[in-house]
C-alpha cells in the first residue's frame, strides 16, 4: 500500500533477488525489445546490467548495505541527466524511462523526461 516503505535488499545476500525485480520493472516497459513487438536486443540486456552493477557500486561506495529499486531509479536519473548535460538526448530520455518504470511515483522522473 501507498503508506509502506520501499523494499529493500541485503546486497551481501539478497542482489539476484533486486536484480530480478529490477530486470522485471524494465521488461514490463519493454526496455529489452529491439522494437515494441520484436525480439529482444542481448545490447539492451547488456547495458541494464552494467547500469544495475554500477549503480549497487555507487550504494556500496555510499557505505549502505541495503538498496531498492529507488536507489536504482536515482542512478537512472543521474545518468540521464549526465547525458542531457552532453546533448545526447535519446540516451537521456532512455533512461528517464527506466528511473520510471523503477520508481513510477516520482513526478520529477517523468518531468526529466
Amino acid at each position: 500500500s501507498e503508506g509502506q516503505a520501499e523494499e529493500t535488499f541485503d546486497l551481501d545476500h539478497a542482489g539476484d533477488e533486486l536484480f530480478a525485480k529490477f530486470y522485471a520493472a524494465l521488461d514490463e516497459i519493454n526496455f529489452f525489445k529491439a522494437s515494441p513487438a520484436g525480439a529482444e536486443d542481448p545490447d539492451q540486456l547488456s547495458k541494464a546490467s552494467q547500469f544495475f552493477d554500477d549503480a549497487l557500486l555507487v550504494v556500496r561506495k555510499s557505505g549502505r548495505k541495503v538498496a531498492g529499486l529507488v536507489d536504482l531509479a536515482e542512478f537512472f536519473k543521474s545518468k540521464g541527466n549526465d547525458f542531457m548535460r552532453s546533448k545526447q538526448h535519446l540516451k537521456a530520455v532512455e533512461l528517464y524511462t527506466g528511473a520510471i518504470a523503477l520508481s513510477r511515483k516520482n513526478a520529477i522522473y517523468y518531468c526529466n523526461r
